[in-house]
């Protein structure tokens, strides 16, 4: 493999890696609702609320 094929490979899988951790804007918070604790994954970018599993 020269060098230049070994530079393409490093920089398209630099590119993903680098996508793939710039969009992961996934946290874990809590929820209490009616008494009940709830883990949940919040979209930090959406907002949005999924996976919501009783604690």
């Amino acid at each position: 493999m020269n060098n230049l094929s070994k530079i393409l490979i490093a920089s398209v899988l630099g590119a993903v890696f680098y996508n793939s951790a710039a969009t992961a804007n996934i946290v874990e918070i809590e929820i209490y609702q009616d008494g009940i604790e709830y883990e949940c994954l919040q979209d930090t970018q959406t907002g949005k609320i999924f996976n919501c599993e009783r604690d």
